[in-house]
């Protein structure tokens, strides 16, 4: 089962942004540290929608991070328990709803605030 198929089974639809934030995943891991470092268009994703993505993204084997630049939560964003040792990566995070990682623990966690990014 490929990550969309994975994500699928939690999530009913994915929205283009989604969709496009996870074919973003299958490019090597210097072209998505490239992409954070343009600071583009911010990309439109539900809080349930990145849970399920770090969860099916991080059970990978072969994946040692997640980095997922410029995007927009639109939704809350509640995960509990999440126990990932790997490093999540979510430069450029624009979130218009509460975050809350409960009781979650990651290899390392990098968050960072947009700067001058367009809507």
């Amino acid at each position: 089962m490929n990550l969309e198929e994975r994500i699928l089974a939690s999530v009913d639809t994915l929205e283009l942004d989604e969709q496009a934030i996870v074919q973003s995943l299958n490019a090597p891991f210097s072209d998505q540290i490239a992409r954070s470092d343009s600071k583009g268009p911010l990309q439109s994703c539900r809080g349930s929608f990145l849970v399920e993505l770090l969860k099916a993204a991080l059970s990978d084997e072969g994946r040692i991070a997640i980095r997922i630049p410029n995007i927009r939560l639109v939704s809350e964003l509640k995960a509990t328990s999440l126990k990932i040792e790997k490093t999540v990566s979510l430069p450029n995070l624009v979130p218009e709803f509460p975050v809350c990682f409960d009781q979650c623990a990651f290899g390392q966690l990098e968050l960072s605030e947009p700067s001058c990014i367009p809507s």
